[in-house]
């Protein structure tokens, strides 16, 4: 009889300890399962950090080193269109094998008819710098300016469809530059109607006149040779300042 009752207390005892043993389990899994739900309720990554832009003042792009900032891998993919301006970045070594297609007398009608000639690959920004040769050649309005721009860049957007343009506002003269088809006064209205149509078509417009320009907007001729070009000591912070408006727009 003890034998027969000991038999039923070990045997009560370890159903007992089964039941302990599931119910642990299944408390744990419900735990478990809360946990991995509470998870969901929570973003899958956290958010992306804000780029800050650093401030720069017109005298941090003049003080840019003409050949370093050439050699920054930011324009080992880029490619430009301009003038006799632009032009001049032909004499930095940097840029020996880049896509430039730039020369006295360049026009908006010009550059867009040399385009299926244009050798350019791995291009990835163009800068476009041209207007001066349009208001010198021609007794061109801003709106048959701003018609001839649009032509270019459409002819860009199907010959690079992954490129970003990027539009440069027309230098500003010197007080002292003398031309009856060339003035600050026409430079303002036609960079003006380019600025508003860059903002319709989703184009990036680079202003980039402040280093070089006096308080009342026109050339500083400390700068200039001839108050319309820059001298090539410049050039530095021409570059740095389109590296920076790319970067952070």
């Amino acid at each position: 009889m003890i034998q027969l009752k000991r038999n039923r207390f070990l045997y009560w005892l370890g159903v007992s300890l089964l039941l302990s043993l599931l119910f642990s389990d299944s408390l744990l899994a419900a735990v478990s399962l809360r946990k991995k739900d509470d998870s969901l309720q929570l973003p899958e990554r956290p958010a992306l950090a804000i780029k800050q832009k650093p401030q720069r003042t017109a005298q941090d792009f003049l003080n840019a080193d003409t050949k370093e900032i050439s050699e920054h891998s930011f324009f080992q993919t880029a490619a430009f269109i301009g003038d006799s301006i632009t032009q001049g970045l032909t004499l930095l070594e940097a840029f020996d094998t880049r896509p430039i297609m730039a020369n006295l007398g360049l026009t908006l009608a010009k550059a867009k008819n040399n385009l299926e000639d244009w050798k350019a690959d791995r291009v990835e920004t163009i800068f476009i710098l041209l207007g001066i040769n349009d208001m010198t050649y021609y007794d061109m309005d801003t709106e048959t300016y701003i018609t001839r721009y649009g032509d270019l860049l459409s002819a860009l957007r199907e010959r690079f469809p992954e490129a970003v343009l990027v539009v440069q506002s027309i230098l500003p003269v010197a007080n002292s530059y003398d031309h009856p088809k060339i003035n600050n006064e026409i430079i303002t209205t036609f960079n003006a109607a380019l600025k508003e149509y860059c903002l319709q078509h989703e184009v990036l417009f680079a202003e980039i006149c402040q280093p070089f320009c006096l308080e009342d907007g026109s050339l500083n001729p400390n700068f200039s040779p001839d108050g319309l070009h820059l001298f090539y000591q410049f050039y530095g912070a021409w570059l740095a300042q389109l590296e920076y408006i790319v970067e952070y727009s």
